[in-house]
């Protein structure tokens, strides 16, 4: 399939300066930093959900990346195909191979204090409750693979 990422781009208020492909992903040097402009296979409203939690885990102090809004204050663009994507910041390393959002929550945790010695503490449980996600049916959580987490 042939996707214009360039068009895309176009409705973020960035200067673009170069565009590479990685998996799946476009990989965009800009004026903002680097960012990446990834498929989205979700709605709308689940968007810009994720991207709250995002914000609200970052003003906690926790490690994160963030999702760019378009000049329209969208979470979201979407292709001449239909198919949605957003943009967000490059987080340099290896990739997170967790499966439920509270283990997410505990690594960003353990990231924000490497040094404490602890492997299983409970802070990334606290983090959850005082953003309101822990405590939801598993239909409403977040996950990190754009379902409902178990």
């Amino acid at each position: 399939m042939y996707y214009q990422p360039e068009a895309m781009l176009e409705q973020y208020d960035i200067e673009i300066k170069q565009i590479t492909k990685g998996r799946g992903v476009f990989c965009c040097e800009t004026d903002q930093g680097k960012k990446v402009l990834a498929p989205f296979r979700g709605s709308a409203e689940r968007a810009k959900f994720v991207r709250e939690i995002l914000c609200s885990m970052q003003e906690k102090g926790y490690p994160v990346e963030q999702v760019s809004l378009t000049k329209d204050g969208q979470c979201v663009v979407t292709d001449e195909s239909g198919m949605r994507f957003w943009l967000k910041d490059l987080v340099e390393g290896n990739e997170c191979q967790t499966g439920r959002a509270a283990r997410s929550v505990c690594c960003a945790e353990r990231a924000k204090h490497p040094n404490d010695g602890s492997r299983h503490g409970h802070a990334g449980t606290k983090a959850l409750y005082e953003m309101g996600i822990y405590g939801r049916r598993s239909s409403d959580r977040p996950s990190c693979n754009g379902r409902a987490s178990d």
